[in-house]
């Protein structure tokens, strides 16, 4: 017997959350599967969580109580069935069912970080997921106790004020099982580190070309062509991929709310999201940076050792209303250890 919840429930995360931190075993699918319910075959996506009632350390009432509490704080219904083996797909005993790890999350704040992003990122996760999120203040950062997290996050901002040291431990804790998400130049000064061998897209000829001369009546209109401020662009999307789990449609929206251009990654399953090659919806975007953005890379991962590094070329979590994937950003949470 097991319970089920598809993880296209946008309030799925928080019900997880809830089990995971009252120390229920739960699985997650990496690919799909039908199961009978009382109510008839049910489809199951990617991401679906499942619960099995055997393996616990609770018994099946007590776990049928949590379960049940779950649902009623997320506003979401588990199915429960009685069989581990499914009308079509996968059956719940599958290899590529796997169990998912509790975060323990840190983010990176202070001198240099992007305040706004953080905030946005601390509300989504403590009060979206009611858990826990420790700051951890970046001059403090290279004497931090890295064991108490199994999940870091790196707003956009300066972070050169890490030494070489702390650079050397955040590799270590990374190799032995870690998960650090990079948001924008995070992701940038990861690249010069060498914490991940992923590139950025320069404009290799501007450098070679001597510093233009333009009026001073000019500056406003000349500067602003160049910045990228909240455009809506289009991207492909690896749905099968934990870190697109619960997304349906290969087609997702992103607000390109960075000058951080990725490109797509050496390893040919790294890049989760590309922009593609005519990305561009709405909003103020010079011709010349639709042109770069178009076919870059919206999510790498980058496989180090045992853990993982996720970067976005932009904030998933955009002020605290684009929904549309500020659960990619979950997703990186929750699952970003299962690639």
């Amino acid at each position: 017997m097991a319970y089920l919840l598809p993880w296209t429930e946008y309030n799925a995360p928080r019900a997880l959350y809830y089990l995971l931190d009252r120390g229920v075993l739960v699985k997650t699918a990496h690919k799909p599967f039908t199961a009978a319910t009382p109510a008839g075959p049910k489809p199951f996506g990617y991401g679906s969580l499942v619960i099995p009632v055997g393996r616990q350390t609770i018994d099946s009432d007590a776990l049928h109580q949590l379960v049940e509490a779950a649902g009623a704080l997320a506003n979401v219904r588990f199915q429960a069935v009685s069989t581990g083996f499914s009308l079509e797909g996968i059956d719940l005993g599958s290899n590529n069912i796997r169990t998912v790890r509790k975060p323990s999350i840190g983010i990176v704040v202070g001198t240099g970080t992007n305040y706004e992003e953080v905030g946005q990122v601390w509300f989504l996760i403590n009060q979206h997921l009611n858990a826990p999120v420790s700051k951890i203040d970046i001059d403090q950062f290279a004497r931090a106790d890295f064991s108490r997290y199994n999940t870091l996050i790196f707003a956009s901002g300066t972070y050169n004020r890490l030494d070489n040291a702390a650079v050397a431990r955040l590799k270590t804790w990374v190799s032995e099982g870690g998960t650090l998400i990079l948001f924008k130049n995070a992701a940038e000064w990861a690249i010069r580190q060498n914490l991940i061998r992923e590139r950025t897209l320069s404009d290799s000829a501007s450098q070679k070309t001597p510093a233009e001369r333009i009026d001073y009546e000019k500056q406003m209109d000349t500067e602003a062509s160049r910045r990228i401020n909240g455009g809506i662009f289009s991207a492909d999307i690896d749905i099968s991929h934990p870190v697109a789990f619960g997304i349906t449609d290969r087609r997702v929206v992103f607000t390109k709310n960075s000058t951080t251009i990725l490109l797509p990654g050496a390893d040919k399953y790294a890049t989760v999201a590309k922009y593609t090659d005519t990305p561009y919806i709405s909003g103020y975007v010079s011709e010349a940076n639709i042109k770069k953005i178009a076919g870059t890379a919206a999510i790498l991962v980058s496989a180090e050792g045992a853990g993982r590094i996720i970067s976005f070329a932009d904030d998933p979590s955009y002020r605290s209303y684009w929904h549309g994937t500020d659960r990619l950003l979950l997703n990186a949470v929750f699952f970003g250890n299962q690639q």
